[in-house]
């Protein structure tokens, strides 16, 4: 797979949620958390399917192939970019780049003014480098005295 093939990014379709679930969960332990980690993390990962329609989730589709995803939430002018996940075998090809200037065109057009990420330590430097800076750190929800980091870049 690489970025030349036929892309496109397209609304999540409400019968998708187990694919996306099964996206994020790769994605995540591409960065090599163990077993008991995503274990512990496992429900904050899964994507329900009233999700798909409730907020803006979009899919990144490569050869029509659904390989990555992201979910804007939020009340105007702050979103909050509650996912964005890519298949380990689309990482490292300018997807990501490709999903978070989506994201962040598509939270712009709506009328946010800014975008927050609690986005995971390894992605934090991705973040970075698309322009978010650190504001401060959240709790993770599954696993006591573990921190995550609060990005937000204004739109």
């Amino acid at each position: 797979m690489n970025k030349s093939a036929s892309y496109s990014i397209r609304r999540a379709l409400s019968n998708e949620s187990e694919l996306l679930t099964e996206i994020a969960f790769k994605s995540k332990a591409y960065w090599g958390y163990d077993a008991e980690y995503m274990d512990k993390c496992q429900n904050d990962l899964i994507i329900h399917p009233e999700e798909l329609d409730e907020y803006i989730v979009n899919a990144l589709e490569v050869n029509q192939e659904a390989v990555g995803f992201y979910e804007l939430r939020g009340i105007i002018p702050e979103a909050n970019l509650f996912w964005l996940f890519l298949d380990p075998k689309a990482i490292g090809q300018g997807f990501g780049r490709t999903l978070w200037q989506h994201a962040n065109q598509t939270a712009k057009d709506i009328g946010y003014k800014y975008l927050n990420i609690k986005s995971d330590p390894n992605a934090e430097g991705f973040y970075t480098e698309m322009g978010a800076v650190r504001i401060g750190e959240l709790p993770s929800s599954a696993i006591p005295d573990l921190y995550f980091p609060l990005l937000r870049i204004y739109l």
